[in-house]
């Protein structure tokens, strides 16, 4: 097995399960936001 350190990843997937990163403030405190993907 051959290790190329100099090789940038293809693709990379990112399991989002919840919490603040995606959330945004509104007048009832934290709401879920749209765009995360934009975000990243």
């Amino acid at each position: 097995m051959s290790h190329d350190a100099h090789q940038p990843a293809q693709r990379v997937m990112v399991l989002y399960t919840g919490g603040t990163i995606g959330m945004q403030a509104s007048a009832s405190g934290l709401a879920p936001a749209s765009g995360f993907e934009a975000r990243m």
